[in-house]
């Protein structure tokens, strides 16, 4: 795939999910190092309303997981998008082989070929 191609798509999905946390969280700096950090939810629930409170510890609990699972993607973008910049983009982590084209254009931040997926 052409990393002209493959940078533009990392980068319309990065844009993308960072949209999507911006819903669940800020971001925040630490040591130089970009994090984002979920936000709690207010559904409005009284300070005397337990259930209220419980189901914004729910809730809550939900945006973590979800945060996670999507900064996992954007690391995997950030990564594509260093392997592009160092020359390394398209080659499998494991063995080295030309990752498919078909594989990056469904995935474009792979970083194995089909076989050791």
């Amino acid at each position: 795939m052409d990393t002209s191609h493959a940078k533009q798509l990392l980068d319309a999905e990065r844009a993308e999910i960072e949209s999507l946390l911006a819903t669940l969280g800020k971001k925040t700096t630490t040591g130089g190092e970009e994090d984002w950090t979920p936000t709690p939810v207010d559904l409005g629930g009284s300070d005397a309303d337990e259930s209220g409170h419980a189901d914004e510890a729910e809730e809550f609990e939900n945006r973590v997981l979800v945060e996670e699972e999507i900064e996992k993607r954007l690391r995997a973008i950030d990564t594509a998008l260093a392997r592009i910049a160092d020359g390394s983009y398209g080659k499998c982590t494991t063995c080295g082989t030309e990752i498919p084209p078909a594989r990056l254009e469904a995935n474009p931040s792979a970083t194995t070929c089909v076989e050791h997926a």
